[in-house]
């Protein structure tokens, strides 16, 4: 036998071991498939989180003193809110020939910066390292965002960003 019932508001019990808990039975469930559940998250709460995590990515080789992107360093969000803050995180690894420096920036999908200008230091023998780094952004909407890592050298000498290691580029939406 199937009913309905129409409520305004449900509430739970306001004293007691319970209190304030709407409870759904064990080997019960609660099924909104037919229609929204609307959970509103709290400020501070992560949202969703995004990433891009390659095992073995391309290299990018950045022969340019403009920017480069970094293959295999882009995502795309969407933001659920839209006054949400965007925490992007990166793990990178560069190879510097002797003497020269690389610059790293995060871009969104038009390559505007939005934060963080990154500047490995200059070297007297070739290097092999990786970069880490976060930046706060917030894009104050709630259309489709694209985060990218572009690289660039200080002259044209080839410098490799990103080749065959690990490589991560993370965002979390955090509620407002």
């Amino acid at each position: 036998m199937a009913s309905e019932l129409t409520v305004q508001t449900i509430k739970g019990p306001t004293s007691g071991g319970n209190a304030n808990k709407i409870l759904v039975p064990s080997g019960h469930t609660l099924d909104t498939s037919a229609g929204t559940l609307n959970y509103v998250p709290s400020a501070g709460q992560i949202v969703q989180h995004v990433t891009t995590d390659v095992s073995s990515p391309s290299t990018t080789v950045v022969a340019s003193t403009s920017y480069t992107d970094i293959t295999g360093a882009t995502l795309n969000i969407t933001p659920k809110y839209q006054n949400s803050v965007m925490l992007i995180m990166f793990d990178v690894f560069v190879f510097l020939a002797a003497g020269k420096v690389g610059y790293m920036i995060i871009t969104d999908g038009s390559n505007n910066s939005i934060g963080g200008h990154y500047a490995p230091w200059v070297q007297t023998s070739m290097v092999d390292y990786h970069i880490q780094g976060h930046q706060h952004h917030s894009f104050n909407s709630t259309s489709q965002q694209t985060i990218k890592l572009r690289a660039k050298g200080n002259d044209t000498t080839n410098q490799s960003w990103a080749g065959g290691r690990q490589l991560t580029l993370t965002a979390l939406e955090i509620k407002q």
